[in-house]
């Protein structure tokens, strides 16, 4: 079972004494003589763990320390007997460098370790198969520094781990109408914990006030930053990306932008802007981009409002689950968006002279269909929805976090969105609600998984503009949106949580608190008030 020909014909051929055994391959079978029938006798309750040939190193390390080995030297010594029972100086050297190499300890002990190894590998897969480490090739100040980062876990308990969760949160839009210039984030980073600003896992949101004629820099480590104007005109400026313009309603969108981007206001007017990065993404991944994923894009208001119109008057559209449209750029684009958006047509340094047939240098761009996602960058996704008056819009659900922007809800009230985690027993309504009403340029934030529909029971038009981290997700294919079916009409329900909703809140798990200037306050420091978020 010892494969001992393999043995033998290391130990006793090899073309000179001086060449170390473990250069040497093994020679052909031969018949068992008295040097075999030592090994045999050597280590009797070992030889059964090798049923399988082992590596040459290892054969090569049991055969130097059992096979007794001669202290004599002759003349001889660059040959072996044919009986095997001649060693010379030089076998003496090799079986020191083997066993320094090889075995620092006595065999005994690297064969029960073998033998706890052999116990754990695939399968039925033979021990001589398994590569292992032995003893002497571990650095133990290593692999104690190397070991002592990794975690094991018990499947069933920690699949689903206990995380914060994501709370229901209100951005009041009086930070912004008032006071000096300045950032107002949307900082939950204590309520999501993680230990830098956030208002989602994967988004960070703040207000931007830009005081007339006045203006103010902003620096993100993100690949995509939105603005959207919710009053004001100015313009942003950068090093990477130039003047770009901007009125109220319009939507700006920036890749990778490594240089401050200075935001200046009309001398006329005060701006607010809404402003939403990818930054949490990147700070927990610990990276910073390194290549524009899309180019700078705007999309403005008269594009939006047109194009909302447009369907609004589409056969079918008073059923739909949401009147509005996606905000998307070239890079999102695919086949499915033709029918709005056709394909981007190859371009020419020459513009309108080199489609009219002028020769222009240079090599026309190879048209490049985008992602396919359809969203407004590959991570961000953006919504505007109108909510017509005296109407109610279904609930959905969506496994992504919504940063809601209230662009316009009349001032006389009314107008609000009903959320929670389940459907009541008709499957069309949200059971035991929170509340969150609308108020123009506020922010309120819809949980992930969470069943939400908007209501406006005033006498004027609502509008909504969305963003969420829909981007990353709908690349992922983890989205998972899903509609309630539609209902012929709006069936009043309770504003007073109840039930399982109200024990959450009680619980800690749904949190609705007032975002301060700029500071979170702890949710048990806050008043919640259920009817409403603010």
């Amino acid at each position: 079972p010892l494969n001992s020909h393999v043995i033998r014909a290391v130990v006793r051929t090899r073309p000179s004494p001086a060449q170390p055994l473990v250069d040497c391959p093994g020679g052909p079978p031969t018949a068992p003589n008295a040097q075999q029938s030592k090994l045999n006798a050597c280590c009797p309750d070992a030889l059964p763990e090798f049923s399988e040939r082992l590596p040459l190193p290892e054969l090569v390390a049991f055969a130097c320390h059992h096979l007794p080995l001669s202290s004599k030297s002759s003349k001889n010594d660059a040959h072996h007997g044919t009986d095997g029972s001649r060693f010379g100086t030089a076998d003496k050297e090799a079986e020191g460098e083997l066993l320094g190499r090889h075995q620092p300890a006595p065999f005994e002990e690297q064969l029960r370790v073998s033998k706890g190894i052999s116990k754990l590998r695939p399968g039925n897969m033979p021990i001589s198969e398994v590569p292992c480490q032995l003893a002497d090739e571990v650095n133990e100040a290593k692999e104690s520094s190397l070991c002592q980062e990794g975690r094991i876990y018990e499947y069933t308990s920690a699949a689903n781990p206990a995380m914060k969760n994501i709370p229901v949160m209100f951005h009041p839009a009086e930070q912004h109408q008032s006071g000096p210039t300045r950032v107002i984030p949307f900082d939950l980073s204590k309520n999501i914990g993680v230990p830098y600003p956030a208002s989602s896992p994967n988004l960070m949101a703040s207000f931007l006030r830009i005081c007339k004629g006045e203006q103010l820099g902003t620096t993100a480590r993100a690949t995509s930053q939105a603005f959207y104007v919710i009053t004001g005109k100015g313009c942003s400026q950068s090093e990477s990306h130039g003047s770009i313009p901007w009125a109220m309603g319009d939507m700006v969108v920036l890749p990778r932008c490594p240089s401050e981007v200075q935001h200046t206001s009309d001398a006329s007017v005060d701006s607010a802007l809404y402003w939403v990065t990818d930054e949490p993404l990147l700070r927990y991944l610990g990276v910073s981009p390194t290549e524009e994923i899309f180019k700078p894009t705007v999309i403005r208001r008269e594009q939006m409002l047109r194009e909302v119109e447009r369907i609004s008057h589409e056969e079918g559209s008073e059923h739909r689950n949401r009147m509005g449209i996606l905000l998307g750029t070239r890079a999102t684009e695919g086949p499915s968006c033709a029918p709005y958006f056709p394909m981007r047509k190859p371009f020419s340094p020459g513009g309108a002279a080199a489609e009219a047939g002028a020769e222009v240098e240079g090599k026309a761009e190879e048209e490049v269909e985008g992602s396919g996602t359809l969203t407004l960058t590959p991570t961000l996704w953006s919504l505007l929805n109108v909510l017509p008056a005296h109407d109610h819009q279904q609930p959905h659900r969506h496994n992504s976090v919504a940063l809601d922007l209230a662009v316009y809800a009349a001032p006389s009230g009314g107008v609000y969105t009903l959320m929670g985690p389940e459907l009541d027993e008709t499957g069309t309504r949200v059971k035991d609600p929170i509340r969150c009403d609308w108020a123009t340029g506020a922010v309120f934030l819809t949980p992930p998984g969470w069943w939400h529909s908007h209501h406006n029971e005033s006498d004027e038009k609502a509008w909504v503009l969305p963003m969420q981290d829909a981007g990353l997700f709908t690349y992922q294919r983890t989205l998972d949106i899903r509609f309630a079916p539609a209902m012929a009409e709006a069936t009043p329900v309770a504003v007073q949580p109840k039930g399982a909703a109200a024990d959450e809140i009680a619980a800690g798990k749904a949190t609705v608190a007032l975002n301060a200037d700029g500071v979170v306050a702890e949710p048990s420091e806050v008043p919640v008030e259920l009817e409403t978020c603010g």
